[in-house]
């Protein structure tokens, strides 16, 4: 995937984890454990972003 891609990836995850924390504050959250499978998929993101950075390519 290029740069470009895994940005659009990263921010639709954290508009849809943002969605998940508000129903869960109102209680109509059906699979809690969503919220914590987009946060680990967010940092996988964040991780090969830095990685890319860090060896330059």
């Amino acid at each position: 995937m290029s740069a470009t891609e895994w940005d659009q990836k990263l921010s639709g995850l954290m508009r849809e984890l943002y969605d998940l924390r508000s129903r869960a504050r109102t209680g109509k959250l059906e699979k809690p454990s969503q919220v914590s499978r987009i946060r680990k998929d967010i940092a996988r993101i964040l991780t090969l972003k830095r990685e890319v950075r860090k060896n330059g390519k």
